[in-house]
């Protein structure tokens, strides 16, 4: 099975990231969720209603859906959470690593006028530049990038047990360009796209994207429906998921752990089978 790749990039606050992460991946994963599961006699199943409610953005003007189900709901900002903490300490770490003398104007300085900036947003002539040449200009003062990768899965049944090795059948990825927080006030003037036009944008996508049943796994038999279904909440049954990240370079992480993902490596999981089997 291939999986279905989408990425979406923005650049921002990092006070905005949590908002458009949850706007996303909360809407998404309501689309892959259905009501809660049940089996009768055999493999013939029920499914239960799956209830949603409206979550009102405080720093974008957009509103979003999620799965009314409280646990899922924790679950998932929990995640996102991980996510923003880890961005915005390496965008800290970085400002306050950065000398005086190669840090950039404050942003009270930089909003004298709309359309000069003191460096580094004039040239070196003393000319004002545009204001499409200084937003340019200011979207490279990032703090610190990040992506933050929404997965979902079907467990592999492996009879020789080795290791679980998840098929991923779909993956979102958002990417975050943080700019420095000392620039808050000139990057709200000079923003060109609005985030709520952004978010509308990318949820049309997401719309057209979820449509598309073809990447969906089949639906299982009871005794397999957990390779397929988080069969741990009570009120609704979401398709495995997983949500990891990566800050910079770095390693990617995960957000946390999850019944189904892989914590050891495939190659350190054969050692180990193969100690095991020596030792006998």
């Amino acid at each position: 099975m291939n999986a279905r790749s989408t990425t979406f990039e923005f650049t921002c606050l990092g006070k905005h990231v949590n908002e458009i992460v949850c706007s996303l991946f909360h809407p998404i994963i309501f689309n892959r969720t259905h009501g809660k599961i049940g089996y009768g006699n055999g493999n013939h199943y029920l499914i239960g209603n799956l209830g949603f409610e409206e979550i009102y953005c405080d720093f974008i003007d957009f509103t979003y859906i999620r799965v009314s189900s409280p646990t899922l709901a924790s679950d998932i900002d929990r995640d996102v959470k991980t996510f923003v903490e880890h961005l915005r300490t390496e965008a800290y770490l970085k400002s306050t690593s950065t000398s005086p003398s190669n840090v950039a104007t404050s942003s009270h300085q930089l909003s004298k006028s709309p359309q000069f900036f003191p460096s580094p947003f004039d040239d070196q002539r003393g000319l004002s530049r545009s204001p499409i040449d200084n937003y340019r200009l200011l979207s490279t003062q990032t703090a610190a990038t990040g992506t933050i990768m929404l997965e979902f899965f079907q467990k592999s049944n492996r009879s020789w047990g080795v290791f679980v090795e998840p098929l991923i059948w779909e993956v979102w990825s958002l990417k975050f360009n943080c700019i420095r927080d000392d620039l808050a006030n000139d990057w709200e003037h000079l923003q060109r796209t609005p985030f709520d036009e952004q978010l509308f944008d990318k949820m049309l996508s997401i719309v057209h994207t979820v449509q598309n049943s073809s990447y969906l796994p089949s639906m299982p038999g009871q005794a397999e429906v957990d390779s397929v279904f988080d069969t741990r909440y009570e009120d609704c049954s979401p398709y495995n998921y997983r949500i990891s990240f990566k800050i910079g370079s770095g390693p990617r992480q995960e957000a946390s752990n999850r019944s189904g993902t892989v914590q050891a490596s495939a190659p350190h999981a054969i050692k180990n089978f193969l100690r095991n089997k020596l030792a006998l």
